[in-house]
């Protein structure tokens, strides 16, 4: 009897040795897997910053082109206004001129 006794603890030994190392080689399995997924996130995750770091450049390059566009603008506004009131002037000049030569003119008129 004592035999069978022996024989049933070291079944029931090896049952629990076998159930440890299932259990072991599980959870050695779920956390592969786990680390898998990890990994696969976080190269998402870096895809995702190269992303926004290569749009957010792209955006600061359209947005220094924009202001370019708009300074270059602004300049040449700026001249075309600047022709004008030179235009202004000048045409103002020459109004007077003529006045002063209608005036003459009609003075001499009078006078003769």
């Amino acid at each position: 009897e004592e035999d069978d006794d022996d024989d049933a603890d070291e079944d029931a030994l090896l049952n629990v040795h076998q159930d440890l190392r299932e259990h072991l080689e599980a959870v050695r399995t779920q956390s592969q897997a786990h680390l898998d997924a990890l990994e696969r996130a976080e190269a998402t995750l870096r895809g995702a910053i190269d992303r926004l770091r290569r749009d957010r450049l792209a955006l600061a390059e359209e947005r220094r082109k924009a202001f370019d566009q708009v300074e270059a603008d602004r300049t040449r506004l700026d001249a075309e206004v600047s022709r004008l009131a030179e235009q202004r002037e000048e045409l103002a000049r020459e109004r007077d001129l003529l006045h002063d030569a209608k005036r003459r003119h009609d003075s001499e008129r009078e006078r003769a």
